[in-house]
């Protein structure tokens, strides 16, 4: 809930880019607000956000740099929030100094990226280096800038250096704020607006579907202060960060890949999991991740995990073989079995496991009319209705609808495993939301 000090603040930026109408094409700013089934991300101010190298906070204001040479800083907020549908608001306030380099907004990739997160200083506005896109607003012209003065969309960065998707330089004088910002995603397009007038839309391949809010700034020889305040930043959903460096826990024979997760590979008796340390409702949550189960002789599967916060941890890790590395733990899983055990329906089946012993899972409700698993890469998708069902689907088709008891909070993991016969099983392109 949003603190009276906090809700003026809110208000205020609302009231003030909602008023921003432009004509024609320009169309209305988007006005970032607190609507039902949308989250909103506390302010800088408001504490939750690691702030890391020169950030500090100044009253409510978020100052990432003084006017020190070299100096850089960002403050992340450490719980990713669904890109699609974001908006954000903010002011820059920016100057004091002889004039560089700049500061960033950015979406950073939880998958490769932490809220420790700190790129370059100089040019690199202290986001040069780190995975994601962000929004520049840069004031020194270094190679490759199209002038002293510009708002720019970056991506592929280097460890000292950013490359611009598109940039405009038509904007105002970024260096005699505050200047009221206004940010809005839709699907993998940016718009960006400031004081009202449309900047720059710009459609950018490399946005992660999840991402932590960043502010960046930086600056080289030349210096300023840089600051933001005001911030509004709404999303549709949060998310929980995708397996990789925030706050899984991998067990067994699990390992990373690059950002793939490898549950097993194919090696006889083995058995995987990875938890996410973090509990979260499981009211309304929804998994979609690529399954591909194969590359041996095929067995035994791989499942996803609801565990029962009140009862499991991260280091969760149930029996192997038909046990698909889940069976055991307190919750309930979603399994891809590949191979038929005693009392299975199918060598191929998707099934809602929903507890039992060290000994195969017990299952609520199996489905065998589904593609088969061990021919390729499967898109998965699990959500849980608002009426207390758990919805299945595989490759789009839906396959299993059942009304399940889920703990209310939940540990997210994934695990699988192998017995007499092998397979490799990997999970990748992991989007939690909640």
């Amino acid at each position: 809930m949003l603190s009276p000090r906090a809700r003026r603040t809110t208000n205020r930026l609302l009231a003030l880019v909602t008023g921003c109408l432009l004509l024609g094409a320009a169309g209305p700013v988007p006005a970032p607000s607190v609507e039902p089934g949308r989250v909103t991300v506390p302010a800088p101010g408001a504490g939750g956000w690691t702030r890391n190298g020169s950030a500090r906070l100044s009253g409510a204001d978020l100052q990432l740099t003084r006017t020190v040479a070299h100096q850089a800083g960002s403050a992340v907020f450490p719980v990713p929030v669904v890109t699609d549908g974001l908006k954000a608001a903010f002011s820059t306030v920016i100057g004091g100094g002889s004039g560089g380099d700049g500061l960033t907004f950015g979406l950073l990739d939880p998958a490769r990226a932490t809220p420790a997160a700190l790129g370059a200083d100089g040019a690199g506005l202290g986001w040069a280096g780190k995975p994601g896109v962000a929004i520049a607003f840069d004031t020194h012209r270094n190679t490759g800038d199209p002038s002293a003065n510009f708002v720019g969309v970056t991506a592929a960065t280097s460890d000292s250096s950013r490359t611009l998707a598109t940039t405009s330089a038509s904007v105002p004088d970024l260096r005699s704020g505050p200047h009221a910002v206004a940010i809005a995603v839709s699907g993998k397009t940016l718009t960006v607006w400031m004081d009202g007038a449309r900047l720059l839309t710009a459609t950018v391949p490399a946005l992660p579907p999840t991402a932590m809010p960043v502010f960046t700034g930086a600056n080289g020889g030349k210096t300023d202060n840089h600051a933001v305040r005001d911030t509004v930043i709404t999303a549709t959903s949060y998310a929980v960060a995708p397996p990789g460096p925030n706050g899984w826990t991998r067990n067994g024979s699990a390992t990373l890949s690059g950002t793939d997760l490898v549950l097993t590979d194919a090696v006889r008796d083995v058995r995987g999991s990875a938890v996410q340390g973090t509990a979260v409702p499981s009211a309304r949550l929804r998994a979609r991740f690529t399954a591909r189960l194969g590359g041996g002789s095929g067995a035994d599967g791989l499942a996803l995990l609801l565990l029962d916060a009140a009862m499991a941890t991260p280091t969760a890790l149930g029996a192997g073989g038909a046990g698909l590395g889940q069976a055991g733990l307190p919750g309930v899983a979603v399994a891809l079995d590949t191979h038929r055990n005693t009392g299975d329906p199918a060598a191929g089946f998707a099934g809602v496991a929903v507890g039992g012993t060290d000994a195969p899972p017990r299952y609520a409700v199996t489905s065998a009319a589904l593609p088969g698993l061990r021919s390729g890469a499967r898109a998965v998708d699990v959500s849980v209705t608002g009426r207390g069902h758990l919805l299945v689907s595989v490759d789009g088709t839906r396959v299993l609808d059942t009304e399940v008891v889920l703990p209310r909070n939940v540990l997210v993991g994934f695990a699988a495993a192998t017995g007499g016969r092998t397979d490799r099983h990997t999970v990748r392109d992991v989007v939690i939301t909640y």
